[in-house]
């Protein structure tokens, strides 16, 4: 075994308190130390430089495709919308009938313990927020589960805030629902998410009846969550 002390081997980056107003020469190496990371410059910018495990923590999207039970028969009160890629919701839709249901796996970088933080894409056309209602379960390899036959087993959320003020017209809106608690998650372990329209309130959560009396519709659903690795360190382990 080499040991490194004191050898030629060792390369020692200078180290700085930070890099702002440093002189960006490019090749050059520093340590960060308010950040404790090491960054090489460009000669225009300063760059970090990443390690596995990952220095840093980073946000990535989870998704997967949205499918529904009835979206092809005429006389259901949700359906595909072509034009805009979106799930339309009519006005009538029901809890629980008119469900969405999205199927993910917890991928092998995400970072062990933290929560997904899911939220809906959405054409909003009016000040009127729709009663849109998320439900989500947690099945986790090699633990007891259940073959559902209802959505008791399921954790219940509604739209926290959204990421954009709506003024008026038609607006690309994001609103959040509340975290998912992954505390007891691992690698590979399969959430199911269920969105719904519970225009006449049959959930209880909401104070009343939907205020839209619009079609509305659903773009996109997805779960932001933290990686900081790569990948995991075993198949179905990540250490």
């Amino acid at each position: 075994m080499t040991l490194l002390t004191n050898s030629g081997y060792k390369v020692k980056a200078g180290s700085v308190a930070n890099t702002t107003g440093l002189k960006m020469e490019a090749g050059a190496i520093v340590f960060d130390e308010s950040s404790q990371t090491y960054k090489i410059s460009d000669g225009t910018q300063w760059h970090e430089i990443i390690a596995a495990p990952y220095n840093n923590t980073y946000w990535v999207d989870m998704l997967g495709p949205l499918f529904g039970q009835r979206l092809d028969v005429a006389a259901t009160r949700y359906s595909y919308n072509p034009f805009n890629g979106a799930i339309q919701f009519d006005n009538n839709a029901r809890y629980t009938e008119e469900v969405i249901i999205q199927h993910v796996q917890l991928q092998h970088w995400w970072k062990l313990t933290t929560n997904g933080k899911p939220h809906l894409h959405w054409k909003q056309q009016s000040a009127n927020i729709p009663n849109w209602l998320l439900g989500w379960k947690l099945d986790r390899n090699g633990q007891a589960g259940a073959v559902e036959t209802d959505y008791s087993n399921f954790t219940f959320g509604v739209i926290e805030s959204h990421a954009f003020t709506y003024t008026s017209g038609v607006l690309n809106q994001i609103s959040l629902f509340p975290d998912i608690d992954l505390s007891n998650a691992n690698i590979s372990d399969l959430l199911t998410i269920a969105l719904w329209r519970d225009t006449a309130n049959a959930s209880t959560l909401f104070a009343g009846a939907d205020p839209s009396s619009l079609a509305e519709l659903a773009m996109d659903l997805d779960t932001h969550i933290q990686v900081d690795a790569p990948g995991s360190d075993f198949e179905y382990v990540k250490s």
